[in-house]
């Protein structure tokens, strides 16, 4: 149960593999809650996305399992 509030970005993944992000707030930041760059095979659910610039950004990634979260209020 992690709250990330007021940051730029929340949680950046780079090159990042079989990790689990659960029962997390990613609130009020300028740029992106979660950011999974070249990342893969991770598994993201039961969070909380308010009030971001962009909820999740997926970019050269692939085999990710993301699911029941919860986006709102976002820019």
């Amino acid at each position: 149960n992690v709250v990330i509030e007021g940051t730029d970005a929340g949680i950046w993944m780079y090159k990042a593999s079989n990790c689990v992000i659960s029962n997390c707030t990613f609130r009020n930041t300028a740029n992106m809650g979660l950011r999974l760059d070249q990342s893969n095979q991770n598994r993201i659910f039961d969070n909380i996305f308010e009030k971001n610039g962009i909820g999740i950004g997926v970019f050269q990634s692939k085999d990710n399992v993301i699911f029941n979260n919860i986006f709102t209020s976002h820019n």
